[in-house]
């Protein structure tokens, strides 16, 4: 199976008195497809001409967190860490290529991510839904017996 990552978020807004407040940060819990080395080798090149090409100007993130995201789990706690390590032991797919054919940004993000909707990311789909499913289902387990 994949890994478990997790991220810290923060987010700032404004309040009604227009003066920017800051969130506590939290770690979040996901499911993530890393690239292995010859992936890591051919995006790099694929950044960086993208730079060019759109002229972005931040700087690429580290080779060692480019992740794609395949499900959210929930905050870093135990019981999540706990679900996590459940879901991902129960999940089993064989090695698969990727290829993705798109790039985009999230509104309100300077995140470059690449993307596509053709059958190169057709097996990060499946393992998504596949991770989704037991997610919720457990979820349900969870609820229908202690709350």
């Amino acid at each position: 199976m994949g890994n478990v990552g997790s991220l810290t978020s923060a987010s700032s807004f404004r309040g009604s008195d227009g003066v920017r407040l800051r969130r506590e940060s939290r770690r979040i819990l996901f499911f993530a497809v890393l690239p292995d080395g010859p992936a890591r080798e051919s995006i790099g090149p694929l950044v960086a001409s993208s730079q060019d090409r759109w002229g972005l100007s931040g700087p690429a993130r580290p080779e060692h967190v480019w992740h794609a995201t395949m499900q959210g789990i929930g905050p870093d706690e135990p019981t999540f860490r706990d679900l996590a390590m459940y879901v991902g032991h129960r999940i089993s797919m064989e090695a698969f290529d990727v290829a993705f054919d798109e790039v985009m940004s999230f509104p309100g993000s300077n995140a470059f991510v690449l993307t596509g909707a053709g059958a190169g990311v057709a097996p990060l789909h499946e393992l998504h839904n596949r991770l989704k499913a037991e997610v919720v289902s457990q979820f349900e387990f969870v609820a229908s017996r202690f709350l």
